[in-house]
């Protein structure tokens, strides 16, 4: 059965890699500072005690006063999974960095939460709308 981390142990595994990276913690999700969002999570990929290789789901979330980005990530190898997010408090003008240079797998899901959010992901290769018409 797959194990899912804690909030409190991806943190840990997170600053470990690169410190002062994460915002806060609760007992399901890891929240990143944004500014450090691209370089974590590459660390976390990479990193022989986390090896969270495969992107399983990114989505956005919106709340009445800010946008969060969730990510899903696991590992094979370890048999885990976890959960790590991005607040975004700029509701008019929201932006957060892609993690297409991290995961390939993330250029489609990026383009969706665009498309349904308004969410710009800052070094996408290319986001464009997938669902939505051009004016909405």
């Amino acid at each position: 059965m797959t194990r899912e981390l804690t909030g409190p142990e991806v943190g840990a595994m997170a600053e470990a890699l690169v410190p002062g990276s994460v915002a806060r913690t609760t007992a399901m999700a890891c929240y990143l500072k944004p500014e450090t969002l691209v370089e974590t999570m590459h660390a976390l990929r990479t990193g022989p005690d986390s090896d969270l290789i495969h992107l399983t789901n990114l989505c956005g979330v919106d709340y009445w006063d800010h946008f969060e980005v969730v990510y899903h990530s696991q590992s094979f190898v370890r048999n885990q999974i976890c959960t790590v997010k991005v607040e975004c408090w700029d509701r008019e003008t929201p932006v957060v960095p892609s993690v297409v240079p991290v995961w390939h797998g993330a250029w489609m899901q990026e383009c969706e939460a665009y498309d349904l959010f308004g969410i710009r992901f800052e070094g996408h290769p290319n986001l464009h709308r997938i669902l939505l018409w051009d004016g909405f």
